[in-house]
Order: C-alpha cells, then structure tokens, then sequence
C-alpha cells in the first residue's frame, strides 16, 4: 500500500494484517508500488523509484523516472517496468540500475503498466492501451478506447483493461483483437486483477 501514517512512505503487511516494514524515504507522495515477490518498487510524486528486496527489505536503489509523477509500476525477474505523466513508459535492469528502453509513442499521462515474458502493456490517458515486444521498440497494436485506460492487467495471451467509460475489454495479446466487453459497472473500472480463468 502506498500509505502508512504518511503518504511519503508504503507499509508492507502480513497476511494477518498487521504491518511487517515501513518503506520510507520518499520526499513526495508514493502513488504506485509493485512486487514479484523477490523486489518491491515505490514510486512517488517527483519521478523517484526506490527499489527494496523484497524479504529484507534492503534499500538496493534508486531509479529516476523523470522529473514527473509515476503512476504505474511493474516488476518481471530482472526488468522493472514504470509509466508517469510525461507520457513514457521505461524499462529498466534491476540489476545494473539503469534505464534500457524508453517507450514515447503515448501521448498522454502512462497511468498503468504490466508485463509477461512475451510482452509489455500501458494504459494511457490518451485513451490508448498499448501492446510492446519485451525488448522496447515500436509498439506492435494499439487499442483504441472511448475514454481513459487507468487500469489493466496481463495474463499469458490476455490483456484486460479497464476504461473511465465503466467497461471491462478483454484482447488477445498476439492479435491485438479485442475478445468481449464486461459490462454493469456504474463508474469508472480503476483497477484489474487476472488469476488463472478469473478476473476481478
């Protein structure tokens, strides 16, 4: 979570509920975090992305996204993916630290990002989804929606999204074809999660 007493540091839990570490730190608001079980990254309102071991809990570095807020954060073995309001998504090696691909072709805020071992996707402001090689070149489909993409999620061939108009898309990734719409939501779908055949 990216609150504990402060909106500058992200309390990790146990299953019990009861907070286990306090990652602070941060000098701006935390506004995304993620973990693979092995890293947690923290990113917050002045681009900065710390990175932690995840059972330690040992500060292993910092990252600067750019002089901009981060929004969205995942983690894949050695890669660390981050979208902010510059309208980028970058790529990172945890292990060296350093940035290896910039992604420009959004044009509005990055506000959600995910990845697999074929592919890395981003949610947009600029009401685009968007579906890039893991080696970040040019993004090979982009999914046109009505209204902002703030959240999505990718499992294996499936993407889900979800929109600010109240609806859930499901599209194959290797297509880029969309598959079905989830309608009933009476507002806009923030976040998406993928487990197996169910979606949340």
């Amino acid at each position: 979570t990216g609150a504990a007493g402060t909106y500058k540091s992200a309390a990790v839990f146990k299953a019990d509920g009861k907070v286990e570490k306090v990652l602070g730190g941060h000098e701006r608001m935390v506004t995304s975090v993620a973990t693979d079980g092995v890293h947690i990254a923290c990113g917050d309102y002045s681009g900065s992305i710390r990175l932690y071991n995840a059972k330690t809990f040992e500060l292993l570095g910092e990252l600067q996204h750019g002089d901009c807020e981060v929004y969205g954060l995942a983690l894949l073995g050695d890669l660390l993916v981050s979208g902010g309001d510059d309208n980028r998504v970058k790529r990172w090696s945890i292990r060296e630290l350093m940035c290896t691909a910039t992604l420009t072709e959004h044009t509005g805020w990055v506000v959600s990002v995910d990845m697999s071992e074929e592919a890395i996707v981003s949610g947009s402001s600029d009401r685009t989804a968007r579906i890039w090689p893991r080696d970040g070149t040019t993004s090979r489909h982009t999914l046109q929606h009505p209204e902002f993409v703030n959240g999505l999620c990718l499992a294996g061939d499936v993407l889900a999204t979800g929109c600010f108009d109240n609806v859930v898309r499901m599209f194959t990734v290797s297509s880029g074809k969309k598959t079905r719409e989830l309608r009933g939501h009476g507002d806009r779908v923030w976040g998406i999660a993928l487990c197996g055949g169910v979606l949340v």
